[in-house]
């Protein structure tokens, strides 16, 4: 069987960690499934809002409930130039904001700081673990007050891939800015769910850099974009700390659909093995230690320049996406 040149050079850029597979999910009921089929990292959307369409405030708390420690917990909190306050998050390690519209203002670092700072303030460390979260949990939480922001909840901005259609910042300029704040967390993802991926924009060589210019530099590196089980090949040879699915969780890969705990099993394999699908209460501690050592990056005391814009995959030129497109 020949080999492929491509995915033989990245993985020689590699530092050898399989992604952790992230899980979308919208409900209790859903939040239930990606357990069952061995998902340790969920995040909660409402995806008919839109690619980071936020849950209601009584759906998060009510996944909270549900997961009670078995899994980490991340919130898709809407766009940064829309969010006005930030839901209650306790029970979340991460809350996830979109950078479209950002592209025409000047100000959005600063306005992610403030974010940071509301974080910081309004979800602070607690002295001993949640009642009802395990020690993992407990654990990743510290991790998180190892990062810069000092709180139990960390920022996790989200670059667009499709950057012209979602008038946002291009890709280059927000990872150069991460490594240049140190944001404990960065995400790539697609603003418009329109058929097009995250390799329909952005080279796999492009992305194989910064994922080991970040992971050196402590900063935790996810990527997304309409991602399919295909990918996992080429997803794991670029090496980011998270890689997360949707679509491909769900039947008919449409991302509005209900999850399937057989798909979420299928993705799990493929990153981590087959020890981990079919989750349950005791297998739940060790494969979601592995998750959260995945994510405690240790920044080196060496400064590595940020690389340039890169080389690029064709940006697609379309018109900017709809509402709709960015909700299908």
């Amino acid at each position: 069987m020949a080999t492929n040149p491509s995915l033989t050079k990245l993985n020689g850029m590699s530092l050898k960690t399989s992604p952790r597979v992230l899980i979308s999910v919208r409900n209790e009921v859903e939040a239930e499934e990606a357990l069952a089929g061995g998902a340790t990292l969920l995040d909660v959307k409402e995806p008919s809002r839109g690619p980071l369409g936020a849950a209601e405030d009584a759906v998060l708390r009510a996944i909270a409930a549900t997961v009670r420690g078995r899994a980490l917990l991340s919130a898709a909190c809407g766009e940064l130039l829309e969010v006005s306050q930030l839901p209650d998050l306790d029970g979340y390690w991460a809350a996830k904001v979109g950078l479209a519209g950002c592209a025409s203002v000047a100000g959005w670092p600063e306005r992610l700081e403030s974010l940071i700072a509301a974080l910081s303030r309004d979800h602070a460390m607690p002295a001993r673990p949640l009642a009802g979260f395990n020690p993992i949990f407990a654990a990743e939480q510290s991790q998180a007050r190892r990062n810069r922001i000092g709180g139990g909840v960390i920022l996790v901005p989200v670059a667009y891939a499709d950057a012209e259609r979602a008038d946002a910042p291009p890709v280059p300029m927000v990872l150069e800015t991460a490594w240049a704040c140190h944001w404990p967390a960065v995400m790539i993802d697609t603003c418009c769910k329109d058929g097009p991926c995250l390799f329909d924009y952005l080279a796999p060589e492009f992305l194989a850099d910064w994922a080991m210019r970040l992971r050196r530099g402590g900063i935790v590196f996810a990527l997304a974009g309409s991602l399919q089980v295909e990918h996992a090949a080429l997803l794991k040879a670029i090496g980011p700390a998270i890689v997360a699915f949707r679509s491909a969780a769900c039947p008919d890969q449409r991302r509005q659909s209900r999850l399937c705990r057989q798909r979420v099993g299928q993705l799990v394999r493929e990153f981590i093995g087959d020890g981990v699908a079919g989750y349950s209460d005791t297998t739940a501690e060790a494969s979601l230690a592995r998750s959260v050592s995945a994510l405690e990056l240790a920044p080196t005391a060496t400064s590595t320049p940020p690389p340039g814009p890169g080389e690029q995959a064709s940006a697609n030129d379309k018109s900017r996406c709809s509402p709709q497109e960015r909700a299908r």
